[in-house]
């Protein structure tokens, strides 16, 4: 048997007791299993919902590594895409600038480089003769600028950059770098320098053709070799 207080007068009485031998008041008794039930409610609840909790947070966890990898796929993607648009781009800036300076003719680059439109078929003799005398080749910076100011490739440039816009708004996206993919970002963010470099040096073009072409093929095959890195990171 053990004692208790009695809730109203505080002597000790038996924890039998129905009343207070004391003052007589009934003593109320604890329910002490219905506790125990209530207890082991809240703490199953209490289980289920840091469990729940876990499994909500893992699954957010691998929505956003899911959508994280997404992002990389078409970063590359369009990185990839961009640079074949810039290696055609520039083979062409590198052939104008060429015919130029070797006086070479040439149907792709004529309209550029020369001054004058050589004879069309069924032209006089004289006329030919009179052309090939001429002073008929415009010097390389002319060149440029006419294939600079030309509308078709104007919009091959325009092409250009609103890819690159494209792809620094995805690499903004790829700055918040979720837990274990901080290597695959760095990895593209390597990748999508050398782009960057390989874009100014295609439509920012400056220095001397040799200096220019040098450039171009160092930038050309810094691409090639990034891709071959972040290419590991691309699912399929």
């Amino acid at each position: 048997m053990a004692m208790i207080k009695c809730p109203e007068c505080g002597q000790e009485i038996s924890d039998k007791a129905k009343k207070c031998v004391h003052c007589g008041v009934r003593v109320k008794k604890r329910n002490t299993k219905k506790l125990v039930i209530i207890f082991s409610i809240i703490f199953v609840l209490l289980i289920a919902g840091v469990g729940g909790g876990l499994i909500a947070y893992k699954s957010h966890q691998e929505k956003i590594t899911a959508e994280y990898k997404t992002c990389i796929n078409e970063t590359v993607k369009l990185i990839t895409d961009s640079s074949m648009d810039l290696e055609q781009t520039g083979t062409f800036i590198h052939e104008v600038w060429n015919n130029a300076i070797e006086q070479v003719l040439n149907d792709a680059t004529d309209k550029y480089t020369l001054k004058n439109q050589k004879p069309q078929k069924g032209a006089s003799f004289e006329e030919a003769w009179a052309w090939l005398g001429g002073d008929n080749f415009n010097d390389y910076n002319t060149a440029l600028q006419n294939l600079f100011s030309d509308e078709m490739f104007v919009e091959q440039i325009d092409k250009i950059k609103n890819q690159k816009k494209k792809i620094e708004a995805n690499m903004q996206k790829l700055k918040d770098v979720p837990k274990g993919q901080e290597e695959e970002y760095e990895t593209i963010k390597e990748y999508y320098n050398v782009y960057i470099s390989f874009v100014t040096h295609i439509t920012d073009v400056n220095g001397s053709l040799q200096s220019w072409t040098n450039t171009y093929n160092d930038t050309d095959s810094n691409l090639k070799s990034s891709y071959e890195k972040v290419k590991t990171y691309i699912t399929k």
